[in-house]
This record gives structure tokens, sequence and C-alpha cells, in this order.
């Protein structure tokens, strides 16, 4: 069963930016270069053992989608945006995931982000299995590191996880080569 991840809005858009809107499909794991934000998309392309699993919501899309249509020079238009989001909505359930109805429930820390909280709300959906990675830059969140959530229904000693983008790319280095030890 692979591990479900959550890109923040943030880094889905890092990486859409980085590539362009018709470059998010990879045959398999592409190896890490200096564009850390698309390596993150990167990692969900390992079709063989699907070790990862790409987990959106509806929230973290329209929050991607706003930001690519309005990011002054970056932007593209809804023509392009479209297509791109197709891609990774695919390239999500090609993974083992996909689509998750956001707890909206959750008790959030007060200075956590916007993006991250999204992402947060993602993570601690119902829908996932035991688990769960937020990719992150929020500063907050990756300060927390774990999160066990309060304010809904949760197991004990099932915390929600906040990593950088790095600490993913690491991650999926590891399994690439065999190595123990995520």
């Amino acid at each position: 069963m692979p591990v479900d991840i959550v890109l923040d809005s943030a880094i889905i858009v890092g990486a859409i930016s980085q590539m362009g809107p018709g470059a998010v499909t990879f045959p398999e794991v592409p190896p890490r270069t200096t564009a850390v934000y698309a390596d993150t998309l990167g990692v969900f392309s390992y079709r063989r053992d699907q070790h990862f699993a790409l987990i959106l919501s509806n929230e973290l899309v329209e929050e991607v989608v706003i930001s690519v249509a309005s990011r002054g020079e970056l932007a593209w238009v809804f023509d392009e945006t479209d297509p791109a989001m197709e891609r990774i909505a695919r390239l999500a359930h090609q993974s083992g995931g996909g689509y998750v109805t956001p707890s909206m429930g959750i008790d959030v820390p007060p200075k956590m982000g916007v993006t991250a909280r999204t992402a947060l709300r993602a993570a601690a959906s119902k829908d996932l299995s035991d688990l769960r990675f937020v990719v992150t830059e929020d500063k907050v969140a990756l300060e927390i590191e774990q999160l066990q959530p309060h304010g809904i229904p949760w197991p004990k000693n099932q915390p929600i996880s906040f990593i950088s983008p790095l600490r993913l790319a690491v991650m999926a280095d590891k399994v690439r080569f065999g190595m123990r030890g995520i």
C-alpha cells in the first residue's frame, strides 16, 4: 500500500511553473534535478511499485488554479491550466492516490499558512491510510514536524507528518535505490 502524500498548493504551483503545463507526465521516477518543486511531482511516477500516492482535494486544486492563472508573468491562460490539472489528477490516480474529502473540522495551528492548512485538511481525510505526509515549505508546519489531529475523530498514535520537498526527494531516492529507513 503506498504512502499517502499531500503536496501543498504552493509546491504544486512551483512544480508546474518549473516544468510548464505540458510536462506533467513521467514514465518512471526521473533523476533528481535542481528543480526541487518539479522533482516532487516526479516522485509519483514510479508505477511499478507505487510507493507514494499523490493526494488531492478540490480545495487544494482550486488554490493551484487560482494561483497559476494569476501569477503575473507566470500566469497561464485557463486553456493551459485545465489540461495541466487534468494531468496532475491522472498522475494522482496512477500513483494510487486521487481526490479525497478534506476534514474541515480539524483544529489547525493558528500561525500555519493558508496552503499548509489546506493540505493538512486533505491529509486529515478519513479516506486515507495510516501513514500520511504533507509536503510543504511552511515554516510553522515544518517546525511542528508531526501533528496529532484534534477536533475530529482520530486514531491515537497516527500523526500527520510535515516534510520539505527535499526530504520527499531523499525518501524517493531511498525507495528507488532499495535503501531502508524511510
